[in-house]
């Protein structure tokens, strides 16, 4: 049995849409693009900006991924640092810059260590304790 909607709900409705109308003009995202980001249909997606429908979990999900926004106890909103930067590596580097990392995970049972050695060489090393 559905609940009777509520004032809130249309709180709620309007201020995804105004959110995700705000993440296109800011982004620079064309409906179309957005539409096949979130993988709606484009008149959902103008359903969805018109404040007459609300995304469920795996639209909101894909739009904080794609469009950066985030979604907490305080509703759906831009992230502050616009489009994510990348960390690793750019679109065109031929490989990943990697910082000294050393890092153990579930007791021991891996372990990974990567050094720098000089501006050409990298030391990568790799183990794996099995339980036995």
């Amino acid at each position: 049995m559905k609940r009777p909607r509520t004032d809130r709900d249309e709180d709620i409705r309007s201020q995804i849409a105004v959110t995700l109308k705000n993440a296109l003009q800011k982004r620079h995202v064309a409906p179309e693009t957005a539409a096949k980001l979130l993988e709606v249909e484009l008149g959902t997606l103008y359903k969805y900006l018109a404040g007459s429908m609300i995304p469920g979990g795996h639209v909101l999900w894909r739009a904080c991924r794609e469009l950066d926004l985030i979604l907490d106890e305080n509703g759906l909103r831009l992230a502050r640092s616009g489009r994510r930067k990348r960390t690793a590596a750019t679109e065109d580097a031929e490989q990943y810059e990697l910082p000294f990392i050393n890092e153990t995970v579930a007791g021991d049972k891996v372990h990974l260590t990567i050094r720098k050695k000089d501006p050409e060489y990298v030391r990568v090393a790799l183990r794996i304790k099995i339980a036995g």
